[in-house]
């Protein structure tokens, strides 16, 4: 499809991950209320990124470890604008489980949700609920990863 809708289906358990304002199952492919002219979708373990043609950034599904990156820990059964990103263009964007990696235009790496085992790469073990700059990469413009 062609139309920068988003449709989605299947198990929507407890956090509403399917993104229609509720924790009812879809069998078939279902469109998503307020989301147009969507031109790149990320899915983790249990909540989905997408970022449209004007390149903001619509987070929904399960933040219990802050993986939405909206400064608290509250599931999102809608699709919710991330302004963080207001004025940072990503290049590239990464879901993992409960945790993400977002890589800017000007070569600055962020990350947020879940640190278990430290895979944020802060040098510590706390989950952030917010997009948070890896200060090792500072200086280094990454182009990758």
């Amino acid at each position: 499809m062609t139309d920068g809708f988003v449709y989605s289906w299947g198990h929507n358990w407890r956090n509403g991950r399917l993104g229609h304002g509720d924790t009812k199952d879809r069998y078939i492919p279902t469109k998503i209320n307020g989301l147009t002219k969507i031109k790149k979708i990320y899915c983790g373990a249990g909540h989905t990124m997408a970022i449209n043609e004007n390149d903001e950034l619509y987070v929904w599904g399960c933040n219990e470890d802050g993986e939405l990156g909206l400064g608290d820990f509250s599931n999102g059964s809608t699709p919710t604008l991330n302004s963080f990103f207001k004025n940072k263009k990503i290049i590239k964007l990464i879901c993992g489980w409960c945790h993400n990696l977002a890589l800017i235009e000007n070569g600055e790496v962020y990350s947020w949700g879940s640190n278990f085992y430290g895979k944020l790469g802060h040098g510590d073990f706390g989950d952030r609920n917010t997009p948070t700059l890896i200060s090792f990469f500072k200086g280094m413009n990454v182009i990758q990863f």
